[in-house]
């Protein structure tokens, strides 16, 4: 019996240590929040593809997240695809303005979650028709922003004219998704005499649409021409404080889901300096928009 016990107590203590241990240990992960290639996320969670009578009330409810980097500022919702002679007083609640703040350090996988509902409390139904089937195709348009810091080796002499130990070569890069919807994919440096040249090719990574960002969301919704698709601003293109000059001129066009922009950095390096790592920055900013739809059938009582 004594045997007994003792086994017990020398169980309980290694238990009590390893529940010590595993309370003073501290979760140090760190999740990075740049990644991804998506900005709005839209959810229908409640009210889709329901059957209703008149004088009925429609209600779907939308569930939103930014699951992108920027900040979603004076964006807006719209419905349509429907017949306002049935859905007369179809509106959105609370308000359709979108101001959606992007991940970061705290919501670093854009979990945070925004509620919408479409809601009309005066649904009709047709007088000759038993079922009437009505398409709510929702358009999400806003502005948004790409700020990707993307790993380079600035080498003076990459045609190795001196001996020297260099601590990296530049190269070409194929940044991954850094937490936006279009996105800086890959990146080719030259380098001629003290002028270095970065060609990057921009990409559409995400789902939505791209527009020229100086369109209204109401004209994004309604009245979007082809001229004004695929059009990407470059804000900035610098590294280690130097600003470089990108062609084409902007607004940059995306063909085919993608643009060529070559930048370059006059008298920017100094042989002597060797070899050196560090980030070029790429700011770039454009329009946005995302569409989801739902089925609902009015029935004549």
């Amino acid at each position: 019996m004594r045997w007994l016990i003792a086994i017990t107590l020398i169980l309980s203590i290694f238990l009590m240590a390893g529940c010590g241990s595993m309370n003073n240990s501290r979760d140090t992960r760190v999740i990075d929040f740049r990644t991804g290639s998506r900005a709005l996320d839209m959810q229908i969670v409640h009210g889709a593809s329901q059957k209703i009578y008149e004088d009925e009330e429609l209600s779907v409810l939308l569930e939103l997240h930014n699951r992108g980097t920027g900040d979603i500022t004076n964006g807006l919702l719209f419905v349509k695809g429907y017949d306002p002679r049935y859905l007369p007083n179809l509106h959105i609640e609370p308000s359709p303005v979108l101001n959606l703040e992007g991940k970061d350090d705290f919501d670093p996988t854009g979990e945070l979650s925004f509620t919408y509902e479409i809601v009309d409390r005066s649904v009709k139904a047709p007088r000759h028709k038993e079922i009437l089937p009505q398409t709510l195709q929702v358009v999400a348009c806003y502005p948004y922003s790409s700020h990707g810091s993307y790993p380079v080796c600035i080498d003076p002499d990459p045609h190795n004219r001196r001996i020297d130990n260099k601590i990296c070569y530049g190269t070409e890069v194929s940044p991954g998704a850094q937490g936006h919807p279009v996105a800086v994919t890959a990146i080719e440096e030259k380098v001629n005499r003290n002028d270095i040249r970065f060609n990057l090719r921009i990409s559409n990574v995400g789902d939505g649409i791209v527009y020229n960002r100086r369109v209204s969301p109401e004209a994004c919704a309604f009245d979007l021409q082809r001229t004004d698709l695929d059009m990407v601003h470059i804000r900035k293109v610098e590294f280690s404080g130097k600003t470089l000059r990108c062609e084409p001129s902007n607004p940059v066009r995306l063909i085919n889901g993608g643009a060529l922009v070559s930048c370059v950095c006059e008298n920017c390096l100094n042989l002597d300096q060797g070899a050196y790592r560090t980030v070029l920055n790429v700011e770039m900013e454009y329009g946005y928009r995302n569409d989801i739809q739902t089925q609902v059938e009015i029935l004549k009582e």
